[in-house]
């Protein structure tokens, strides 16, 4: 699947102090975002610009607190380079939370290449990822 990249056109100012990055209180330039039809699977990926999502007033998550949540950081070495420690992990766990509330599963190897990519374009923060379905 070929992830579908949009750049922002208004970058934020990055964090002087990498060190007091604040939980929800920094945000990255950009998002991950891919869409789920019956009979299609999971469809459309993007990376798009950080903002808004549209949410129908039908979401089984409104209704029914359907919704998974995991969390997965990257943290810069000394190099310079980004790490994760085990993605592969956070979305298998993703996927067996998902299971128990009846939502289609990921795929895992390609959420961990949708993560890398998203993190290799916003890789001037090191920043918290957050998976949700």
């Amino acid at each position: 699947m070929e992830i579908k990249v949009t750049l922002t056109t208004t970058p934020k100012a990055k964090p002087v102090d990498e060190s007091k990055l604040g939980f929800g209180t920094i945000y990255t330039d950009h998002m991950f975002v891919m869409d789920y039809d019956e009979g299609q699977g999971w469809h459309d990926p993007q990376i798009v610009p950080f903002g808004d999502i549209t949410l129908s007033p039908a979401a089984m998550s409104l209704h029914y607190g359907q919704e998974t949540f995991e969390g997965l950081k990257g943290y810069r070495a000394k190099d310079g380079r980004i790490l994760l420690f085990r993605p592969e992990e956070n979305f298998k766990r993703l996927n067996a939370s998902d299971e128990r509330l009846c939502i289609p599963e990921l795929p895992v190897d390609f959420c961990v290449e949708a993560t890398k990519k998203l993190l290799e374009i916003d890789k001037d923060i090191c920043i918290r990822l957050f998976v949700s379905a």
